[in-house]
């Protein structure tokens, strides 16, 4: 994870020529990033204890520039006024200075174990995230989707599709208040206690049969949440099982995604009231937007029938995960919350609760797709920046399938959830994300043959089992079977140099 700290001048050239031994705040040094580089953006001197920089802002620039990088090895609380005193000659703050020692604040100081000056810098642009410190961001464009195919449309997609894999749509009559109301309940469901949300979990139902049910509520103690997250899961909400007699649901192998009467689809929560509306709504919304996305993929795929891909999707076993994520002790966390890994599906589609409280795409860092191991201090990790309007979106990235599918053209990033920097910058991070796939007997091989890289065939459902499968292999450490995970992006060699557990 690599941080920028903000550093006014001369104090910035003090840091990194050895003059300045500690540096000193007044508040303390993030515990889990002693011991590594802090970029320093040095800064022209201003007013005391008060930042001229926007929350977001292009480096070098008038604001600043990257002068350097700092290694911090500890971090400690002054408690009296002699303590300040004694360490005067290594912080170098005077007496007469208004960052000077008062009995009214907290005051730390960070010790310095190493520095380097640097000319330049792999760093364009940061973004804050807690008082002075910001992130290397790397810009998401914004993409207006209302005529979804005409060239310019599918030029911008194809263009942001061939790197870093993530985009943000939006289109006239954005669905503003369906993706409110879907927020809203998530919110509501994960407030309430742990008895009531367990009993819309699939282990509270009592089965009649042998066919699917839908996950439901876990809770952040299980295999797959961990670092104080949860979430609320369901696979076609709109599906009835008393309605549908159709083989395709009905046959051994659709039993496998879908529920037969008189057994639930989804485990559905009885409060709040509205949830299971609301939640079938937004569900009903992003599947349509996936559609779209499939139909724009079809056509920079110039595939014969340009709707191919919805086609091999019209019955898909689409899931919808709602998450939250809520940090009590930041001590307890690992460094990495959510492992490094690109979904298994054709897209993903996104919304992040920005609401008032709400931390939306915090903690979220994507593979950089600029990063050279070549080049000394290449950034192999990099935030997203804020839409830096007020237009609705949903944030989209490919998933697997759909680099498979182009032959290896279009990219399925490797993404992760972080550690913040402190507790406070994740208050309630929520995100309704729509895994959008195929109808569970496509076969899903290259559909475009440009890289040369070579795929084996496979069935939707053996492909999704195969995957998620050996996380159940107990002879497997963790980092071994998201490495198989994403064997179909990256080399597990090289994925295993990249991540971090």
């Amino acid at each position: 994870m690599d941080v920028v700290l903000e550093v006014q001048a001369p104090w910035s050239e003090w840091l990194l020529d050895g003059r300045k031994s500690i540096e000193t705040r007044r508040y303390e040094f993030p515990q889990h990033l002693l011991g590594q580089r802090v970029w320093i953006l040095e800064t022209p001197q201003g007013f005391t204890q008060q930042s001229a920089l926007p929350n977001q802002v292009s480096v070098p620039s008038a604001y600043g520039k990257i002068v350097g990088f700092v290694i911090f090895d500890q971090s400690k609380q002054y408690t009296t006024q002699q303590e300040w005193k004694d360490d005067e000659e290594k912080h170098l703050v005077k007496e007469a200075s208004g960052y000077s020692w008062n009995e009214k604040e907290l005051f730390f100081g960070w010790k310095v174990k190493g520095t380097q000056k640097m000319n330049s810098s792999p760093i364009e642009k940061i973004s804050r995230i807690y008082r002075s410190f910001f992130l290397p961001v790397l810009t998401v464009p914004l993409i207006d989707i209302s005529q979804p195919y005409e060239a310019h449309v599918l030029e911008a997609v194809e263009k942001q599709c061939q790197t870093l894999g993530f985009l943000r749509v939006t289109w006239k009559d954005f669905p503003i208040d369906i993706v409110q109301k879907g927020h809203q309940v998530t919110k509501e469901f994960f407030d309430m206690s742990e008895e009531i949300k367990q009993k819309a979990s699939k282990s509270s139902i009592k089965k009649t049969n042998e066919s699917f049910c839908s996950t439901g509520y876990r809770r952040n103690t299980s295999s797959y949440n961990s670092g104080g997250r949860e979430s609320w899961s369901c696979v076609r909400p709109d599906y009835d099982p008393f309605q549908h007699r159709d083989e395709y649901y009905t046959c051994p192998a659709g039993q496998k995604h879908f529920a037969v009467a008189p057994d639930p689809q989804v485990p559905w929560p009885n409060a709040p009231e509205e949830f299971k509306a609301n939640i079938t709504e937004y569900y009903a919304t992003v599947e349509n937007l996936g559609k779209i996305l499939l139909g724009i993929f079809g056509r920079i795929l110039k595939l014969d029938n340009p709707d191919h891909l919805v086609e091999i999707s019209k019955h898909h076993t689409s899931s919808l995960n709602l998450t939250n994520l809520r940090i009590n002790d930041n001590s307890t966390l690992s460094k990495v919350i959510l492992p490094s890994h690109g979904d298994i599906t054709s897209v993903t589609i996104l919304s992040h609760d920005i609401s008032s409280g709400a931390s939306g795409t915090t903690c979220l860092e994507v593979a950089n797709p600029f990063y050279d191991a070549t080049i000394p201090y290449s950034l192999p990790w990099i935030a997203l920046a804020e839409n830096d309007v007020d237009t609705p979106f949903f944030l989209v990235n490919l998933g697997q399938i759909m680099e498979r599918w182009s032959g290896g053209r279009l990219k399925a990033n490797l993404h992760r959830i972080v550690k913040p920097i402190h507790p406070s910058v994740l208050q309630r991070r929520q995100a309704l994300v729509y895994f959008q796939i195929t109808n569970y007997d496509t076969v899903l091989e290259p559909l475009q043959t440009t890289t040369g890289k070579q795929y084996k065939p496979e069935i939707m459902s053996e492909y999704t089992t195969t995957r998620l499968g050996i996380f159940n292999d107990s002879r497997m450490t963790a980092e071994e079977a998201y490495a198989v995970y994403n064997k179909d992006i990256i080399d597990p060699e090289e994925y295993k140099k990249l991540s971090t557990f």
